[in-house]
């Protein structure tokens, strides 16, 4: 298990993140999140939000252990708005895009500062395909980046 902390070029919600998964494990991830059908969103989010070292503020490190923007995301969940979350999760000078197509499926792309990108396909839900693209995105990051991986 990888235990190394960095920030992405805005950093996710603003903040440094902490990683415990390896490139592959964050890709396994993005899968799982893919896969997901609509009614596991908030599942797929605190998920996503653990690997990323989000507490939720009734989490074990409460208001001390999380920041704002990290527990508005974690809110956002919480409420039902899982877009929104996902959506927040995404470092601020990243670049985006998100689709449904004609059978109701989504995709995303997430290009990150220096060019790691990827996508998603096919998930059930807007919110796991934008966080499925970001964990490959992270993936690619990590794997380009050799102190990082």
């Amino acid at each position: 298990m990888i235990d190394r902390e960095y920030s992405l070029p805005a950093g996710v919600a603003g903040q440094a993140i902490r990683l415990t998964l390896s490139p592959a494990e964050l890709s396994d991830l993005a899968d799982q999140c893919e896969s997901l059908a609509a009614d596991r969103q908030r599942w797929g989010l605190a998920r996503v939000l653990q690997v990323m070292g989000i507490e939720s503020p009734g989490g074990a490190g409460g208001e001390q252990g999380a920041s704002r923007q990290g527990m508005w995301i974690s809110l956002l969940a919480d409420s039902g708005a899982y877009e929104s979350a996902a959506f927040a999760l995404l470092p601020g000078d990243c670049e985006y895009c998100a689709s449904r197509d004609d059978a109701g499926l989504h995709s995303a792309t997430v290009v990150l500062a220096g060019g790691h990108s990827a996508s998603s396909q096919g998930a059930g839900s807007v919110s796991m395909a934008v966080c499925a693209a970001l964990l490959r995105a992270l993936a690619h990051q990590r794997s380009a980046t050799p102190h990082l991986a």
